[in-house]
């Protein structure tokens, strides 16, 4: 058996996470989370509560399986390659991300560390560049895209079984940088009660989506952002059987779109 690092990113959950169950498969694995300084500079508040919120609920549920998170300081480009040689690293596997910064950085990454590199796509419902019209092109025109998208829908990846780990101790991240208590209950957890109360009143969506007095909405978006449910897991949780759901389902769309 090899010895894999999973690099999370926005993808702060165990469940329903292509890069951590293919790692999972046939590796002893290594979690890491590295903090940007950049992007952590031009974070907000109310961004980086919730952040740390969200690391500190996904530590704890690997700690739940008996192994550690590793949350560094980075920049990626430098931290990655030293831990691919200190640990004796085989594979790197994340999952992609469609930002320039992401583009740019993982690139750089995948060019400076000597291991395999996986990449998957466990933000969205379909990976970008596979929903294409018959020419081979990604529609201009919204409702074209969605009826290529419903055409198959995949399933959530299926939780692996209880990993083996990389035997290495974790070092102390600066727990002072989490400030205070995210806004919105933190991680898998959070995101999951968020989805269930939802579920109660998605038939109401269509009425209240835009009416800032209700919370008509699923209260999701953070989640997705982060990555502490994924979209295939919630489009597996919305039936289809009503107008609300059939709204909801087409903002996934929209985002996969976008």
């Amino acid at each position: 058996m090899g010895r894999a690092l999973v690099w999370f990113r926005r993808d702060l959950r165990l469940a329903d996470n292509p890069a951590w169950s293919e790692a999972c498969s046939d590796h002893s694995v290594l979690p890491v989370f590295v903090l940007e300084p950049g992007l952590l500079r031009a974070a907000g508040g109310f961004r980086k509560h919730q952040l740390f919120g969200n690391l500190v609920a996904l530590a704890e549920e690997i700690e739940a399986l008996g192994g550690h998170l590793h949350v560094v300081q980075g920049p990626a480009l430098e931290i990655l390659p030293r831990y691919v040689s200190e640990h004796r690293v085989d594979a790197v596997y994340f999952n992609a991300d469609t930002t320039p910064f992401s583009a740019r950085r993982d690139e750089a990454v995948r060019q400076a560390l000597p291991v395999p590199v996986h990449a998957h796509w466990g933000g969205l419902i379909h990976a970008p560049g596979t929903v294409l019209t018959q020419k081979g092109e990604i529609s201009k025109v919204f409702t074209p895209f969605y009826k290529r998208w419903s055409l198959s829908l995949p399933a959530p990846v299926e939780l692996p079984a209880r990993p083996d780990w990389v035997k290495a101790s974790p070092p102390d991240w600066d727990r002072s940088l989490e400030g205070r208590a995210p806004v919105l209950p933190a991680g898998y957890r959070g995101a999951t009660r968020r989805l269930d109360a939802f579920l109660e009143v998605v038939g109401d969506y269509p009425e209240l989506r835009d009416v800032p007095c209700e919370v008509g909405t699923s209260l999701l978006s953070s989640d997705l952002h982060f990555g502490t449910i994924g979209p295939r897991e919630v489009l597996k949780r919305v039936s289809l059987s009503g107008e609300g759901e059939r709204q909801f389902v087409r903002q996934l769309a929209w985002r996969d779109w976008y």
